[in-house]
Order: C-alpha cells, then sequence, then structure tokens
C-alpha cells in the first residue's frame, strides 16, 4: 500500500474558515485489496448531509461538521462536548475509477470504496510454448 497512497494531511486544530469551530483531523484506516482501496474514517456526531467528499487531481478531501443542534425539547445547561469540524485529504498514487468511488456513512463510521481502474489491477499473463 505504500506506494498507492501518499502521506495524508492532518491538520492541526485549527478553526474552518466559515465559523470559529475547531478543526480535527479524523482517525483514519486505509485498507488495500487486488481490487480497490478502502478509506475509514470516525467522524462521530457528523450526518449524512453535513458531508463532502472530492476527489480531484488524485487528491481525496474529507469534510463533516458535526451537528450543534440541542435536541428538542432540551435546554443546554451545560456544555463541555466541543463540536466542530472533520477535515482530512489525501494523495492517490494509484489509478483509480473515479466514476465508482463510493460512501457511506453508519454510526459516524464513513466507509470509502476507491475501485481501482481496470490497468491498474494486477493480471496473470500466460505463457504460452512456441
Amino acid at each position: 500500500m505504500s506506494n498507492k497512497l501518499a502521506k495524508s494531511n492532518h491538520l492541526p486544530e485549527q478553526h474552518h474558515e466559515d465559523d470559529k469551530r475547531p478543526v480535527f483531523s479524523p482517525a483514519v484506516d486505509v485498507y488495500e485489496t487486488k481490487s480497490d482501496i478502502q478509506i475509514i474514517a470516525d467522524m462521530p456526531g457528523v450526518e449524512q448531509s453535513a458531508l463532502d467528499i472530492t476527489f480531484n487531481d488524485d487528491i481525496l478531501s474529507l469534510t463533516g461538521a458535526q451537528s450543534e443542534a440541542v435536541p428538542e425539547g432540551f435546554n443546554l445547561l451545560h456544555g463541555g462536548a466541543k463540536t466542530g469540524v472533520f477535515k482530512r485529504s489525501f494523495n492517490i498514487l494509484s489509478d483509480i475509477d473515479a466514476e465508482k468511488i463510493s460512501a457511506k456513512m453508519n454510526n459516524g463510521v464513513l466507509r470509502i470504496v476507491l475501485p481501482k481502474s481496470e490497468k491498474a489491477q494486477p493480471r496473470k499473463i500466460e505463457v504460452t510454448a512456441d
């Protein structure tokens, strides 16, 4: 995998450009199979509608904003939990079929599947005799 994925961009805690919430770098695991690269990112508190995933010029970028909403019918008495924005980007050094990239969010865990293009997948070469 080391030649398929360059260093990811870990962002030190900073503030998101749209507001004063801090920016976090999500914990990520990266896996490779013969046919794809899979990225699993922990983004607790992020709803599917608050995710932005882009793949442009071999750079995969993830952004997800945690909800700051107080549940209906409740009044916040003390706010000790920090909410913010998750951001992380990766340089992908493998030929990826961008049209087939998929992403699923389940209970705060984002799974992105980056299928390798056919030319990037290993294949067996048959040897024939003369």
